[in-house]
């Protein structure tokens, strides 16, 4: 992502009152560190639940061996990307 692109983002949250940012942490004026609101946080909190739960609904759907299938290959992802 282009720095003019990121800097047009984080302003919209800015202004939609989802972040804050702070210039305090170093000397250069082009380094900025970016916290969550706590409106901020709340949205993204309840965006993740409902992936979560759209997820789990799918899952549900799923055959027994299907869901094994799943089961083996998150180990799988979680064993490569360990290494």
């Amino acid at each position: 992502m282009r720095p003019p692109t990121m800097t047009r983002i984080v302003q919209a949250l800015e202004e939609a009152g989802l972040v804050l940012k702070d210039w305090s942490a170093t000397d250069d004026r082009r380094t900025v560190s970016i916290t969550a609101t706590q409106r901020g946080t709340r949205l993204l909190q309840a965006a993740r639940e409902r992936r979560t739960q759209s997820l789990a609904q799918q899952l549900e759907r799923l055959a027994p061996d299907e869901v094994e299938i799943l089961r083996r290959a998150a180990g799988l992802l979680e064993r490569a990307l360990a290494d």
